[in-house]
Order: C-alpha cells, then sequence, then structure tokens
C-alpha cells in the first residue's frame, strides 16, 4: 500500500482469496439459527423463505472473517463452527458456580535475585534505540476483563504470588530450566526455555510449563486463572513464538505481552495503518489478496485497471451498500464510525506517536488476547461466523487485523454463562437486545476511562459500541 491510505471503501464480505483457500462461510440462515438456543422449527423455515425473514445481523455492524491469505482460516478452511447449542450442550464445558466463579489475573512474575539476567529476557532486540515505551498494567487488563465478562467477580492476586528463581544451581546465563515458584504453598515447576528462532528476544520460556504452575495454583473459588507474563513464550521445539494459550478444560489460561510490543511491529509486518477497523479497508484486502491469488491472465489484466482507480473515485469500485468511508454524512454504522474515529486518532506517517498512545496500544493487543484466552475458559471455540474476537489467529500481522468485539453467536455465549442481566431493576427479564447494550456500555465505558479518544487504540472501539448502542435502542 501507498505510505498513507484514507480507506474509501471498507470490504465487509471474505477476500477473494477466501474461495481460492476452499473457505465456506456459513450462511446468513445458518448464522442466525448460530445464535439461537433452539433449532427452527418447521413454520419458522417457511417463515425465513417467505415474507417474514428473521432480521438480518447487518454486515456494516458485523462484517465476515476476511480470510487473506496465510490467515488461521485460510490454513484451516475447513474449522468446524461452534453454534449456540453446540456451546451449551458441550459436556466438558465448566460451568459458572457460586463455589467457583471468579476470574483471578496474576500479573508478570517477580525476578528473585539470583536469575536478575531474566529481565533482559523481555526485552525485544531492536536495532535502533527507541523511546521507553510503559508497559501495560495488569490492573488496567483487569478492569478490561471485569466489563468484558460482566457480572464476574475479578481479583488480582498478590505481585508476588509467582516468582522466577533458578531451577539448579548453574550460574549460567542461557539455562535451559528455570523455576517458576508459587510462593503460598512454595512449589517450584520447572520451565523450559530455549533461544528465540528470530533473535527477537534472547530466549523464551515454554508455555505448557507456565500452565502447569497455573493449575497447581488454582485458587479454590476460581473459575479461570489468567497469568501475565513479559517474556517471549513457546509452544514446543518448532514453535517461533505464541503469545496466549488456554487449557479450557482445566480452567487456566496464559498470555505474553513481549510479541505486542510497538517497537516490534515494524520487523514483524504489523501494519498500524491498516490494523483493525482499517483492515476492511477494500485497497487493503485486494491488495493482500492478489500479491497470493494465482488468476488468469485476464483477471490480473482486470485488476490492474481497478488498481489504476484514483483513490478519492470509489463509485467503479465501490460494492451496493457500501458507502464511502470518507463521508461522514452517509456512513453511520459502527464499522464506518470505528473506521473514522481511527482515522482522526491515527498519526501521520510522518510523525511519531507518544509513548502512552504507544502504551495504549500495547494495553489494548494484550487485553484483547487476555479476553480471547479466557472465552476459551469458558468453552468457546474459534469462531468461523464473522469478524470476532473469539477467531484463531495464524500471525501477529493477522491478530492486529482482529476486532476486539465479540460477534452476536459467540455475545450471546458469554452472556449465558455469566448470566448477566437475565432480569432488569424491576424484576422483568431483559431481552437479547437490552443485554447486549448493557455489555456495549460496559465496555465503552472502560475506553473512555483510558482517555476520551482512547488514544487511537480504544477509540476507533469506542466509536463502533456507540454505533451499536445506537442501533439496539
Amino acid at each position: 500500500m501507498s505510505s498513507q491510505c484514507f480507506h474509501h471503501v471498507l470490504c465487509f464480505d471474505p477476500s477473494s482469496h477466501a474461495e481460492e483457500a476452499g473457505f465456506r462461510r456459513p450462511d446468513s440462515h445458518e448464522r442466525v439459527a448460530a445464535a439461537e438456543f433452539e433449532p427452527p422449527t418447521l413454520s419458522e423455515k417457511r417463515k425465513q423463505n417467505g415474507k417474514n425473514p428473521p432480521i438480518p445481523v447487518l454486515s456494516s455492524t458485523f462484517p465476515a472473517p476476511l480470510v487473506l491469505p496465510d490467515d488461521d482460516l485460510a490454513l484451516d478452511p475447513e474449522y468446524p463452527p461452534q453454534s449456540l447449542i453446540e456451546w451449551r450442550d458441550e459436556e466438558a464445558r465448566n460451568a459458572v458456580t457460586k463455589q467457583r466463579g471468579v476470574l483471578y489475573i496474576s500479573g508478570p512474575p517477580t525476578i528473585e535475585s539470583t536469575v536478575e539476567f531474566i529481565r533482559a529476557w523481555s526485552q525485544p532486540i531492536l536495532s535502533e534505540r527507541q523511546a521507553e515505551i510503559p508497559h501495560p498494567k495488569t490492573q488496567d487488563i483487569a478492569d478490561y476483563l471485569s466489563v468484558f465478562y460482566p457480572g464476574m467477580p475479578v481479583k488480582l492476586l498478590p505481585p508476588d504470588t509467582f516468582e522466577f528463581t533458578a531451577w539448579n544451581a548453574t550460574t549460567r546465563k542461557t539455562p535451559r530450566y528455570i523455576g517458576l515458584n508459587h510462593v503460598p504453598s512454595k512449589t517450584i515447576t520447572r520451565i523450559r526455555t530455549h533461544a528465540s528462532h528470530d533473535t527477537l528476544f534472547l530466549r523464551q520460556i515454554n508455555l505448557n510449563d507456565i500452565l502447569d504452575a497455573a493449575i497447581s495454583a488454582l485458587p479454590n473459588d476460581a473459575y479461570a486463572l489468567v497469568v501475565i507474563v513479559e517474556q517471549d513464550m513457546y509452544e514446543d521445539a518448532d514453535d517461533d513464538f505464541a503469545c496466549g494459550r488456554a487449557y479450557g478444560g482445566s480452567r487456566v489460561a496464559v498470555v505474553s505481552g513481549a510479541r505486542y510490543h510497538p517497537g516490534l511491529d515494524e520487523v514483524q509486518g504489523v501494519e498500524r495503518m491498516h490494523g483493525w477497523p482499517a483492515s476492511h479497508c477494500r485497497g487493503y484486502v485486494d491488495e493482500c489478496s492478489d500479491a497470493y491469488t494465482s488468476v488468469s491472465e485476464t483477471s490480473k489484466q482486470k485488476k490492474k485497471k481497478q488498481k489504476k482507480t484514483a483513490p478519492g473515485n470509489v463509485e467503479e469500485v465501490q460494492k451496493p451498500n457500501l458507502p464511502p468511508a470518507s463521508n461522514p454524512q452517509t456512513n453511520t454504522s459502527p464499522m464506518h464510525a470505528a473506521l473514522l474515529a481511527h482515522n482522526s486518532l491515527s498519526p501521520s506517517p510522518s510523525s511519531t506517536p507518544s509513548p502512552i498512545t504507544l502504551s495504549h496500544l500495547w494495553l489494548s493487543r494484550l487485553a484483547k488476547t487476555a479476553s480471547h484466552e479466557l472465552g476459551h475458559c469458558f468453552g468457546i471455540d474459534h469462531c468461523v461466523y464473522y469478524a470476532c474476537i473469539m477467531q484463531g489467529t495464524a500471525s501477529m500481522v493477522e491478530d492486529a487485523r482482529q476486532p476486539p468485539y465479540l460477534c452476536p453467536v459467540d455475545l450471546r455465549k458469554v452472556l449465558k454463562a455469566v448470566e448477566v442481566g437475565r432480569r432488569s431493576a424491576g424484576g422483568k427479564e431483559m431481552s437479547i437486545a437490552e443485554r447486549e447494550e448493557e455489555w456495549c456500555e460496559g465496555m465503552l465505558g472502560f475506553c473512555m476511562r483510558m482517555g476520551e479518544g482512547g488514544e487511537n487504540a480504544f477509540g476507533a472501539f469506542a466509536a463502533w459500541l456507540r454505533g451499536r448502542i445506537e442501533e439496539l435502542s
């Protein structure tokens, strides 16, 4: 793409690469049925095919997954969907109970003096010195999760709950093993380490070992425990890295903020200009697809002609019902509102974002992954219905393209799991729309607490939430 893009047209359908990859998105009726607790009756099916079809979910609010080259669904296009009924009936799913109903968050483990060298493992190896970026605060992540999973008590474990320590008497600064001490129980778990394959970090720690330590430390009243680490992680010897993983059945998850460091964006190919919601920019989607898609010579020539269209002349390439995002008078949908906020808050390519702006960006990325991994603890599988926070992710590039919100199918799973909004203050049972609106208002409140505009990272999400609340009310 050019040095600056104004995202004049948004793409709400899967990319052209999706079909080539073999991805078939569930159709509109399947998507509507997936968000219901009961399968449609014969009469309801007739209504769907007749004069009274179900109210559709607007694609300008909940677009399709993009399925760009090397995206998770492009690599695994037949990944099975999980409907609301399938989620409800999953025997392995853990229910929230009064005895086990607290979400616990553990911040980065402290580091014992004997292994002080571990601090350097969380610092990315950059070719150029950059300004110090404040690390995301664990309290902010806990606050985010408390509104993402409303009604669930969220508690922070004491900062010294976990501590990295030596596993043996070696004095090497690159040991094969270190220890993770659960200080209250004095239980030390062996943590494997190895050198980073791409040399962006000095060393990585094994996420499976971290999760084993989390299982042994799970509080009695915990529904789930999320452990946050600052070091880069890997899953197996051949793995490049991992940002998060959950053992859903065991109710534990671990997330790492290492790869989300904004200073690594350029080397990892993360294009901030086309992060969500601008990841749905038609020009960007087409360019990503064209770079990988094998097409006939005729198709190639056609695409060439389309690319010559001037950025401001959107009529030739615009699809029906896709108003140009540059005209706020015609763009009232949540996605268009989010894009306008993204454009107004994004710094120009020639400017350098402030450290606080980058810190908010870092926080937003880590919060998204924490909410995703916790979703697995609630029994929610990867989403194939919509662009959704519960989509699978195959790369840092794809991670930045995905939205922070829950799609209609997965939001109903969350609201059912936490049993929020079943009745209003007056005792009357709330509608689905009222419960969703309550969730959106909670998330909007968090975004606003991050500062009006949210320093871009939360500003676009805030604009989407306002648009969705307006639709619902």
